[in-house]
Order: C-alpha cells, then structure tokens, then sequence
C-alpha cells in the first residue's frame, strides 16, 4: 500500500501535470491516506473558503483503498518518532510526524509526498518524490 501525503492530493485537485503523471504510474495499486491528510485538506479549503475543494476532497478520500486512522497506538508510534528526531536535533512538524506513525503502525512503507525534506528524516518511510 502506498500513503498519499497532502502536498500530493492538493496537486492532484489542482490537475498538476507531474502529480497526474505519478498518480497514473499507480493506477490498479492499493492507494490509502490518513485522517491527518484528511484533516489538511479540509482545513485548507475551510480556511479559503472553498466550499467545493472541500467536497472534492471528500470524494477523493471515498476512493482510496483505506483511509487509515488515528489511533493510541499510532500516537505512540509518531511520538516516538517525534522524539528519535528530537534527540539528533532534527525537527519536522507534529502532524507530519502523526502521519509517520499512522503508517507506521498499519507496516505502510511508502509515501508519495513533495515533502522529501521531512519524510526522507523518518526510519522506514520511502519516499516517492515527483
């Protein structure tokens, strides 16, 4: 299964040509997001005031394989995460973090994301970049 980060869904509503031409490379494979992603993207268009981006989300979120949740022990996962990052002087933010561990508990290994920077510090998360 692979985890769409929300740089990557926000490219995709856009019709952003590179994120199409990704999204298209894993088309008939188990694609998922996390409530998190859900969270951004909602809160993006709220914020703005796009009612319809709102919506689109919501349909994009109803034809993923999974939408994988917060749970305690996903939680846990992303604050330990949080916290290995920490002790090296590396930060990134808590909701990326959260997302790590979400994937991390359901074993997701992969992630398409333009955030490299910060997913590319995290133990066990590939990142696919476009």
């Amino acid at each position: 299964m692979i985890c769409l980060d929300t740089s990557f869904l926000i490219d995709i509503l856009k019709n952003d040509l590179k994120a199409v031409r990704k999204l298209r490379e894993y088309t008939g494979r188990p694609l998922c997001s996390t409530a998190i992603n859900y969270f951004e993207l909602v809160l993006g268009a709220n914020m703005k005031g796009y009612a319809k981006e709102a919506e689109q989300a919501k349909s994009m979120f109803s034809q993923l394989s999974d939408v994988l949740l917060l749970d305690t022990e996903s939680a846990e996962a992303g604050a330990k995460i949080l916290a290995r990052l920490a002790k090296k002087g590396e930060t990134i933010g808590q909701n990326d973090c959260l997302i790590a561990g979400i994937m991390a508990h359901n074993r997701v290994k992969h992630i398409i994301t333009r955030n490299k920077k910060d997913f590319s510090k995290i133990q066990g998360i590939s990142v696919i970049d476009y």
